[in-house]
């Protein structure tokens, strides 16, 4: 289930080295807390963030973050692909993207989580009120959320042929800054969820409703933006009595008409309509008249 740029020995090493350290939570609040972390995992991929035209925005790097901190690298492995792939079954998704996928998410969750136990970090016993550990951690978040990335714009290039380098670049180079940070944010999201159950596990529920919260809010601009978008490319095109394509859109289209007849020798004609004594309207009934006559042509 490795993607194809990935040797496959190191994906295996990676994933063998976090299942020889599995192990299953030892009490009722660390299975439900591990529970919590898949769904809310699922939850993440099931409801993205549309960003973009295109675009969505996932929000699961939090909790992958969360889960290779809190858990022992099995258990962090078997909830985030568990999570994964309920998610990519509910939306029923073809199955190659759904081994896909799920493969990326483990693959993330190994290396983070054998990066951690290198450095002697112990997912039963976190360290979070040291501040280098923090600093440490917060860098394998980031070095997982570059990895997905890298892997990702691989496979992208290599379906449309386009040269590694570039696509590597563009992956790493985020062109909008605000999702570069959103995706930091999610870093420090993490690290807060762990904290928090680690603290206290039972508390976690707390970060239920501001997070759904934020979502929704978040969820609201991007609707808004996207709207606002939408609008203002139809008032460029569109006159704004008539509703009609305007002088722009009629350039616009008859380039792509032309261009098409061009490729594949077609005729084109274009019809021009004129209003004849329109100008006796304007004159004799004032522009408001005129407005409505030329209001109930383009309905008509």
């Amino acid at each position: 289930a490795c993607p194809a740029p990935v040797r496959r020995n190191t994906c295996s090493r990676l994933v063998a080295v976090a299942l020889s350290h599995a192990s299953a939570p030892n009490n009722s609040a660390r299975i439900v807390l591990a529970v919590s972390l898949a769904a809310a995992g699922m939850l993440a991929q099931l409801f993205p963030l549309h960003f973009a035209e295109k675009t969505k925005l996932y929000l699961d790097t939090a909790v992958l973050v969360a889960a290779v901190i809190l858990f022992e690298p099995g258990v962090a492995l078997l909830l985030m692909g568990t999570g994964s792939m309920l998610a990519h079954v509910a939306r029923r998704e073809p199955w190659d993207q759904t081994l896909f996928n799920t493969a990326q998410v483990v693959l993330l969750a190994a290396g983070g989580s054998a990066l951690l136990i290198a450095a002697g970090w112990r997912g039963d016993q976190p360290a979070l009120d040291h501040p280098q550990w923090m600093l440490f951690v917060a860098a394998v978040g980031v070095l997982m959320i570059l990895s997905s990335d890298l892997i990702v714009s691989t496979m992208v290039a290599l379906q449309l042929g386009e040269p590694l380098r570039q696509s590597w670049w563009q992956a790493l180079v985020p062109s909008d800054r605000t999702e570069g940070l959103t995706y930091l944010a999610q870093v420090g999201l993490g690290l807060l969820v762990a904290g928090v159950a680690d603290a206290h596990t039972w508390m976690v529920a707390l970060l239920l409703l501001p997070a759904a919260s934020v979502h929704q809010a978040l969820s609201h601009h991007i609707r808004l933006r996207r709207q606002a978008e939408v609008r203002l490319v139809h008032q460029a095109y569109h006159d704004p009595l008539t509703d009609l394509p305007n002088r722009a859109c009629l350039l616009d289209r008859l380039e792509q008409v032309l261009a098409r007849a061009g490729r594949l020798g077609e005729r084109v004609a274009v019809l021009f309509l004129d209003l004849d004594r329109f100008k006796l309207v304007n004159d004799r009934l004032g522009h408001a008249a005129a407005d409505r006559l030329l209001i109930a042509i383009a309905d008509r």
